[in-house]
């Protein structure tokens, strides 16, 4: 374990932005965060896969760099299995290893950047599902204690790209490990429209865990820039959640918007509603190096040399643009540091 000072973070951010930590710490062993004395720093900022961020410029204080991995299955019944993986763990090669062990429910959350340790912070989902549907619990450092603990399904009380942690415990605490707990009884998630155009679009096309994981990987990467050759932090922004009334009234204006059932209303696609503004493969002005991807309009990508400056006032423009023009006041699911 070694400090490294003013270390550049611009590799491990999937905006690929110039950033520069004060003081950098490469995470390897739980121990890594229990045995030093962290409390001289005052800003602290936990960083997996870099895929749900936007950097400052420099960061005053300590970045932890959460390198932790590995997957096992810990515990099997008749019922289920719980899975036990490191929170530096790659998501997307989390999934893939889970369907290669023939443990199945995440296949629809292929192809997602990032680490497995912001997967419960985030509550991250797609295609119809969320990962809290499988959670289980999570083991936790907090570190002005210099203590472990556990966090159970019932404790980050999730919502939509949202938990408890991500608000009340976003700073001083970092996840190390989660566990999932998997039914043995594999149940396919198919209700979700792109999902169903895609299977309707095969020839003979079997339902298996294996066959929708490629799907959803066939449909991501058609739709989305890959942050290795664009960078970007996936979906900027979240769905709206609308009341009935207020949906069926923009209906009348807007018969084609898309939008969802949901136990809080109506969920409404901010996809449409950017692209019907206008801002698809757009950018705020000839000098902006941040723009609307062409192929997706929820994702923000940096065009050369975007600063953190460049993505929020692109994304602040199209807040107040969408606000304007239906009363909808959109919000940003990507984490915004300064």
């Amino acid at each position: 374990m070694k400090l490294q000072f003013n270390y550049s973070l611009k590799e491990i951010n999937t905006f690929g932005i110039e950033s520069t930590a004060e003081v950098y710490l490469n995470v390897k062993k739980v121990w890594n965060l229990i045995r030093p004395d962290y409390s001289i720093y005052h800003n602290q900022l936990i960083l997996g896969g870099g895929s749900n961020i936007v950097l400052p410029e420099r960061f005053d204080g300590i970045v932890f760099r959460v390198n932790i991995t590995g997957a096992k299955i810990v515990k099997e019944t008749a019922n289920y299995r719980i899975v036990r993986v490191g929170a530096g763990a790659s998501w997307h090669k989390f999934v893939k290893s889970l369907i290669e062990a023939g443990v199945y429910g995440f296949e629809n959350l292929a192809l997602i950047p990032g680490r497995v340790g912001a997967a419960p912070i985030q509550n991250i989902g797609a295609y119809g599902i969320e990962q809290e549907k499988y959670f289980y619990s999570a083991e936790i450092v907090d570190l002005a204690k210099r203590k472990r603990f556990f966090m159970d399904k019932d404790e980050f009380s999730f919502g939509y790209r949202n938990s408890f942690f991500k608000q009340e415990m976003k700073s001083g605490f970092v996840i190390t490990h989660i566990h999932y707990k998997f039914p043995l009884k594999w149940e396919p998630n198919t209700e979700y429209k792109d999902i169903q155009n895609a299977i309707s679009n095969t020839e003979n096309f079997e339902l298996t865990p294996n066959n929708i994981f490629k799907l959803v990987c066939d449909i991501r990467s058609k739709k989305l820039p890959d942050p290795k050759e664009t960078g970007n932090a996936g979906s900027f922004f979240k769905n709206p959640i609308v009341n009935q009334e207020f949906y069926q009234n923009l209906l009348l204006t807007y018969p084609d918007l898309t939008g969802y059932s949901d136990k809080d209303g109506m969920k409404i696609s901010a996809a449409k509603l950017i692209e019907k503004a206008g801002w698809k493969g757009r950018k705020l002005n000839e000098n902006s190096q941040a723009g609307i991807s062409d192929k997706h309009s929820l994702v923000i990508i940096n065009l050369g040399n975007a600063t953190y400056h460049d993505i929020f006032e692109l994304s602040e423009a199209v807040i107040n643009d969408i606000y304007d023009k239906y009363g909808i006041r959109l919000e940003r699911e990507v984490n915004m540091i300064s």
